[in-house]
């Protein structure tokens, strides 16, 4: 009997009404635990430096997407601040992160095989659309999840000896401390000496046996009976926590609730009255209003010095710097992509050829982009092979001024899983790579890999007259994307059922030209950290600044995971092909060790055996910090500050928006962590 048993007669039960919390049973639940489990097994892996090797690859992992995959920290394994957005994107990039990180083969196997099936059980169950088909997905990766996490418990942490973290040690250092000063508040005395347990780090083991993990089994039927978890989702109530933090910064914490209250009447004000007069945001202004320009301090040169510096010509790079600004105008959401009308970044293509000869991104470069614009002026609506036109064709291609205008972003709009419109900004500085349907050979090839990835060295546009008879003698501007293409790693296989992201390689001299109308959208292709750098390829304009040498292999992050499962609604139907030769789930276990029917699900099967493990749970060891969606979410920090301090980030370099680009609004989904697929 309980409150609402009286209701039952109307047909309500208080336990149906009940369900599950992903950001906290999942992502500061079974993934933490997991994630904090991993870290013990680097730390307690013969050499040391396994620990410092997940910091530094994770420190080197892009970012990608506006707030979708954040800039990580440099010391991630001491998980210090991280709320559950931090914890989704360790999971997101885990794969590429923990590759070899242990020497052991069949060890680093487990783990990959785990952290894959926990990515793509958290892939299905944060879908803002399901079908029949996801959903019977769910169901049965948590059942293949079950099996994964008893087999890592079985065979991985059987095989380390782990402890506390230093940062667990002295949390729970911190508890005991706490306790005996309630004791001894209260009269109470303190245990013998021969009672209390020894100094130092405890043995640490795997705790599956807890109602975070048992809960996972509940998430498919409760998608079908309330609909998807993010309809029910603690995460948006838990990001309002930053509105009340960013409040108290601009109080003078003299009557602070007061004064954010006044705050928030007044920015409630100023929207309903920007939405009464239809006032559009500054970037959808045609001639936003101009700000002022700074002039600049004289640094003191000599007129002779002054006189040297302009007689030497700067190196004119592809893509524009940071500090570059473009202003973007506002487009509809109909057009596929978007880049800048200005012409005020340009450069003279017979004198920018011969300042880089010797690049081997330049080489033919100007015979490529002829062949391009002449294809695009003949048939827009297809590309060709790239050898289609003969010399004297490509010749007839005049380019106006012999001026190549460069730019700094192009945005793509396209439509997500769920029939949403979502948009990508590609920055050859930061966001540079992406995915385009591969090209039809005509040849039915079950096994062709369907997207092509390429990177994308610098947004251009040309004007050109096609000199032939009959052809208009007026000038067409043609924007285009100069590219670095990636070829797909025909010697590893990826899939879900390899359980492996799909690997892709650069090729020695694959530049060319791209339509930006072919771009379907950006892709987070991740470094494979496991297999080094490659040296084979000469210093070129087509990288970075911070870029030396290039990663000899790339790693196709699922970010856009509709894409490859398939059946998203809003999508193109475009097949993955996953690879067949794989070992049936009953290889995960030794033909004397199979496990019982029960031991496939996720949750406890029996109560674990005495031994040192700390009594506190990991999934449950959340009771000395917030468990919050944006909270700091630290249970060992010990430092006592303002309760309502802005939580400190880690500084980044070119931080923003891009130019012109809006400022995205808190409400968005990719503030709650939905990634638009």
């Amino acid at each position: 009997m309980n409150a609402f048993s009286s209701l039952t007669s109307f047909g309500l039960s208080i336990f149906d009404m009940l369900v599950p919390d992903l950001m906290h049973e999942f992502e500061l639940g079974v993934w933490k635990a997991t994630f904090t489990h991993l870290v013990r097994i680097l730390v307690a892996n013969p050499g040391g430096d396994s620990v410092q090797g997940l910091n530094d690859r994770y420190c080197q992992v892009p970012t990608f997407g506006r707030a979708t995959i954040r800039r990580f920290t440099n010391n991630v394994s001491a998980m210090k601040k991280l709320a559950a957005r931090n914890f989704e994107d360790l999971l997101q990039c885990a794969l590429a992160v923990f590759e070899e990180l242990l020497d052991d083969p069949v060890h680093d196997k487990v783990i990959l095989d785990l952290i894959f099936t926990l990515a793509f059980w958290h892939s299905l169950a944060k879908l803002r659309l399901h079908t029949d088909l996801t959903v019977n997905e769910l169901k049965e990766v948590t059942r293949m999840l079950g099996r994964q996490l008893h087999h890592f418990t079985k065979v991985t942490c059987a095989a380390f000896v782990t402890r506390e973290l230093p940062q667990e040690e002295a949390a729970r250092g911190r508890r005991t401390a706490k306790k005996a000063a309630a004791g001894a508040a209260a009269g109470t005395a303190a245990p013998p000496a021969a009672q209390q347990p020894a100094p130092g780090a405890r043995i640490k083991k795997f705790n599956m046996e807890t109602y975070k993990g048992h809960s996972l089994a509940d998430y498919a039927a409760t998608i079908l009976f309330f609909g998807t978890t993010d309809s029910y989702s603690t995460q948006p109530g838990e990001l309002e926590h930053r509105r009340v933090k960013r409040y108290y910064a601009r109080a003078n914490k003299n009557d602070a609730t007061g004064q954010m209250t006044q705050l928030e009447r007044r920015e409630t004000a100023l929207l309903k009255i920007s939405r009464a007069e239809h006032i559009p945001p500054i970037s959808m202004l045609e001639n936003p209003i101009p700000i002022p320009s700074v002039e600049p301090e004289p640094t003191g040169k000599s007129s002779k010095q002054k006189r040297k510096s302009r007689a030497q010509p700067k190196k004119v790079l592809p893509a524009l710097d940071f500090a570059d600004s473009e202003s973007l105008p506002y487009t509809p959401p109909e057009a596929h992509y978007h880049i800048s009308l200005s012409r005020n970044f340009h450069c003279n293509i017979p004198m920018w050829l011969p300042a880089n000869t010797g690049d081997p991104a330049l080489k033919d470069f100007l015979p490529k982009l002829q062949e391009h614009l002449l294809g695009r002026l003949l048939h827009p609506n297809w590309s060709g092979d790239g050898h289609e036109f003969s010399p004297q064709e490509r010749s007839k291609i005049l380019i106006i001024n012999d001026r190549l205008y460069r730019h700094k972003v192009l945005r793509i709009n396209y439509t997500t899983y769920d029939v949403r419109c979502g948009q990508d900004s590609m920055n050859p500085q930061t966001h540079a790579d992406i995915m385009m349907l591969a090209p039809d050979d005509g040849a039915a090839n079950p096994d062709q890999h369907p997207f092509t990835y390429a990177r994308v060295l610098g947004v251009f546009h040309v004007d050109v007259v096609h000199n032939v008879p009959g052809a208009s003698t007026s000038a067409v501007s043609i924007p285009f994307l100069w590219v670095r293409y990636f070829r797909l790693d025909r010697n590893f296989k990826g899939g879900f059922k390899r359980k492996r992201l799909h690997r892709v390689e650069f090729l020695p001299d694959a530049f060319g030209f791209v339509n930006p109308d072919e771009v379907i959208r950006g892709s987070h292709l991740i470094p494979a950290f496991a297999h080094g750098i490659t040296d084979q390829f000469p210093p070129s304009l087509c990288r970075r600044k911070d870029e030396l040498d290039d990663w000899k292999y790339h790693y196709v992050n699922l970010d856009m995971f509709m894409r490859y499962l398939g059946g998203g609604v809003g999508h193109y139907q475009v097949p993955v092909p996953d690879s067949e030769d794989v070992e049936e789930e009953t290889d995960l276990y030794p033909e004397d060790e199979q496990p019982e029917e029960d031991e496939l699900t996720v949750g406890p099967v029996e109560p674990p055996a005495g031994d040192d493990n700390d009594p506190d749970s990991d999934l449950d060891d959340d009771d000395d910090g917030p468990a919050s969606g944006d909270e700091e979410g630290d249970e060992d920090s010990d430092e006592e500050g303002d309760p309502w301090a802005e939580e400190e980030e880690p500084n980044e370099d070119n931080l923003g928006p891009e130019d012109g680009e809006d400022i995205v609004d808190e409400t968005s989904t990719a503030q709650f962590g939905y990634d638009d697929l």
